[in-house]
């Protein structure tokens, strides 16, 4: 199973995703915390 997870502040978002049984991250990324970076991140 992944795991998303989000770290939410007022100009950016830190987005991960991590495999739950190995704690091996999978991806992550940064966006900003406005219109283009929430299309990024559905993307």
């Amino acid at each position: 199973m992944i795991v998303l997870g989000a770290d939410t502040h007022k100009r950016t978002h830190a987005l991960a995703a991590v495999d739950a049984g190995s704690g091996t991250v999978r991806g992550q990324r940064s966006i900003t915390a406005d219109e283009p970076g929430h299309l990024q991140a559905l993307r």
